[in-house]
């Protein structure tokens, strides 16, 4: 067989692989009747926002409630889904599908980044399938699911961008950043920082220190992102950002205690590699959670508020954790006279991926991590709630760390660097 029909064969195996997993996971809504679990986005409430639909896109108000409901949709993935697709169908597998997708171009940039299709499996799993990016089915949240998936995408837009310099890639790298924000603001926030910055290392990487073509080609990149999502950047900011203003009380105490109720304690993060460690989630007969997960601030001092809350697991597994902290280890060691220059090139993008992922598990902390009122002072930042946000997008920074560390030992004795299009 040609390299070339390999290579293909493998890229198709990779797919069916992804597809038996996504299958594995939600095989029980295959049976008739059954339709998912989730609390935050149930069927009532999607098949509520269904009704007004195609007319929420240029908003409506409905009475269908008791003070009648502004029914206003950004016309985005999530919802043009909602509207294609039976409720039940959607219903149970906008997750999955949002999943599978961002798997294949999770993998399709791990390949660009020359990992091997067993590495980029690795990596998809780790990202998708075990961990936040996973349990958070359980409460809903599609627009997050999306965000996660357009993420991916972005990473391949912008491999590709970073390569040719050509406009139509970057035309569409901008309209996948702007996308995210059609989905949700904050979090497309949060997710866009580690992005942007992969924007600006990858074309560094490859076209050198070239600050005025980086700077220009940020600011089409920047325009286009602007042009897809401005009127839902106005509209956010006017409800997420107002609104959490006055949710949160008039003291800064008050505020900070609002935005900040939802940060990950650092003990915690033993879940990441032993399950169930703090109980599965709250309200579980089984194993309800007992950490201080989303336990308001008031709580120690009166037992007013909650004394937790937390509905999905941050479990990736020893395997892949282990195999993301050789990779750093020897990103990170004293490099060697005779290394090649593909070598080179893995070692700086380990270093930028774990500096990135140390400070994305660093944020999700919040008010345990000092450093973080920082950030919360920056513009904007002050106003958006829960710093357990950050856990997703640092999910996706330690699978592709673990992606690289498992090709490093069962495939890494070669570094040739040819850029390949996937």
């Amino acid at each position: 067989m040609s390299d070339l029909k390999l290579r293909y064969a493998h890229a198709v195996l990779f797919g069916i692989g992804v597809l038996l997993l996504a299958g594995m996971v939600f095989y029980r809504l295959l049976e008739p009747g059954h339709v998912l679990l989730s609390t935050d986005n149930n069927i009532g409430s999607e098949t509520a926002w269904r009704n007004l639909l195609p007319y929420s896109f240029q908003a409506t108000w409905s009475d269908d409630v008791f003070v009648g409901m502004q029914g206003v949709l950004n016309l985005c993935w999530t919802t043009l889904l909602l509207y294609i697709l039976p409720i039940t169908v959607y219903f149970n597998w906008i997750h999955g599908l949002d999943l599978f997708v961002a798997s294949v171009f999770l993998g399709c940039f791990l390949r660009m980044r020359h990992v091997s299709w067993s590495g980029c499996f690795i990596g998809a799993v780790t990202a998708f399938w075990v961990g936040s990016n996973l349990t958070l089915t359980y409460a809903g949240h599609t627009n997050k699911f999306a965000i996660v998936m357009l993420a991916s995408i972005g990473l391949w837009c912008t491999e590709h961008f970073s390569r040719r310099s050509h406009p139509a890639w970057g035309i569409l790298t901008g309209g996948v950043f702007g996308a995210m924000f059609l989905e949700q603001q904050d979090v497309a926030l949060f997710f866009s920082l580690p992005l942007f910055a992969y924007f600006i290392y990858a074309f560094i990487r490859e076209q050198g220190l070239a600050w005025r073509k980086l700077i220009a080609v940020s600011c089409v990149v920047g325009l286009v992102a602007l042009l897809v999502a401005g009127r839902a950047l106005i509209g956010g900011y006017q409800t997420n950002v107002t609104g959490v203003s006055a949710g949160g009380g008039e003291s800064p105490q008050a505020k900070w205690e609002f935005c900040t109720q939802w940060s990950v304690p650092p003990d915690e993060s033993i879940e990441i590699i032993a399950p169930g460690y703090m109980g599965w989630r709250s309200g579980e007969p089984s194993g309800p959670y007992w950490g201080r997960t989303g336990q308001s601030a008031e709580w120690p001092r009166t037992g007013q508020g909650f004394p937790n809350f937390r509905l999905e697991s941050v479990y990736l597994g020893i395997v892949p954790v282990a195999f993301a902290l050789l990779a750093c280890l020897l990103a990170w060691r004293r490099p060697v006279v005779s290394e090649t220059g593909g070598e080179k090139v893995w070692r700086m993008d380990i270093r930028f991926w774990s500096v990135a992922t140390l400070l994305l598990l660093l944020l999700s902390f919040g008010k345990y991590f000092p450093l973080y009122s920082v950030f919360y002072h920056l513009p904007v930042m002050n106003n958006i709630r829960n710093p357990n946000k950050f856990v997703q997008i640092f999910q996706i920074g330690a699978a592709i760390l673990a992606a690289y560390g498992f090709d490093r030992i069962f495939d890494g004795a070669k570094f040739t660097i040819k850029h390949e299009s996937v």
